[in-house]
């Protein structure tokens, strides 16, 4: 997996502008040296689906609080999206803490994507 951190802080534009190609050089020097599954996750990406969308790569990445269904819908159905939740039990209630992963899921419509914690 390759985590990018800050780049989802960038409007689609700069993003392709100064960080797209080097992911793209990253992820194909990747698949040529292993065989394992890739997967590219932009915290805060959910304003760059169409950026990443054609990456060569086996499944995109999205935080929590982007919604899944949308970012599904935008990479097409060949594309698997994986969204991720980094849960911090001080700041949520023992019973509300499912009410993300589920609604998460169930507005994602295909059995393909998915959701972690």
């Amino acid at each position: 997996m390759l985590f990018e951190s800050w780049a989802g802080l960038l409007a689609p534009r700069e993003f392709n502008r100064f960080a797209l190609r080097a992911v793209r050089r990253t992820m194909a020097k990747l698949r040529r040296q292993t065989d394992v599954p890739l997967i590219y996750y932009v915290n805060q990406g959910s304003a760059l689906m169409q950026s990443v969308a054609d990456l060569d790569v086996d499944v995109i990445g999205v935080d929590w609080r982007s919604p899944l269904s949308e970012c599904s819908r935008i990479l097409g159905p060949s594309k698997p999206c994986r969204a991720t939740s980094i849960r911090l039990p001080c700041l949520h209630r023992r019973r509300s803490s499912n009410a993300a992963p589920t609604s998460c899921c169930r507005k994602a419509g295909r059995h393909r994507d998915t959701y972690s914690t």
